[in-house]
């Protein structure tokens, strides 16, 4: 899953490297693809991936083409963050699937999260659930009174993954556009 701050940071870094990339739509066409969460109207986004394996598209030669700006899922595994029922913390947990992922030395799962998750992903991740939680009760108003998911889904996709300057920090501005969408998707539950 390709969190708001991931696509933010991977157009930041594909734009230097890539002419085919200049914003984070670019990103988006070319590297991810939509999918709905469970039977709601909240879009996310996903890395697209290729052949039988379905191998991550920015997997080239068994390495990450994009070790610098890779998304959170990537930079923690198999340690998992997600934020806690308060939203003022996160739970953990691991990914422990197949056999390979703890041989050889061993890591305290504190000293892995401060080394792959620093202080502003995790206030960027609180930031993201807390906006989240706000969302999903209009988002179910507006779905109940009928309005059609194309015209919820604009104003979402701008404001919470596209709406982005590139130049510009991204926290600031992300919490700028989750007030402008909360406004948004408001003015269409009063006009339901």
């Amino acid at each position: 899953m390709l969190e708001p701050y991931d696509l933010y940071r991977t157009a930041r870094y594909l734009r230097g490297t890539d002419a085919s990339i200049n914003g984070i739509e670019d990103v988006i066409t070319k590297y991810a693809e939509i999918k709905m969460l469970g039977n709601t109207n909240f879009p996310i986004f996903m890395l697209k991936t290729r052949g039988q394996k379905k191998e991550c598209v920015f997997l080239k030669g068994g390495r990450c083409s994009i070790h610098e700006a890779k998304p959170r899922a990537c930079q923690l595994y198999p340690i998992g963050a997600w934020p806690n029922d308060a939203l003022d913390g996160f739970d953990y947990f691991i990914a422990s699937r197949k056999q390979h992922h703890f041989k050889g030395a061993s890591m305290r799962i504190t000293d892995w999260m401060d080394a792959n998750f620093d202080s502003q992903c995790r206030e960027i991740t609180l930031c993201d659930a807390r906006s989240t939680t706000e969302l999903v009760p209009i988002l179910r108003t507006l779905q109940l009174a009928g309005v059609e998911r194309d015209h919820i889904l604009e104003p979402l996709l701008m404001f919470k993954y596209i709406c982005f300057d590139l130049n510009e920090p991204f926290l600031p501005q992300f919490n700028r556009n989750m007030c402008w969408l909360n406004n948004a998707l408001l003015s269409m539950v009063g006009s339901t």
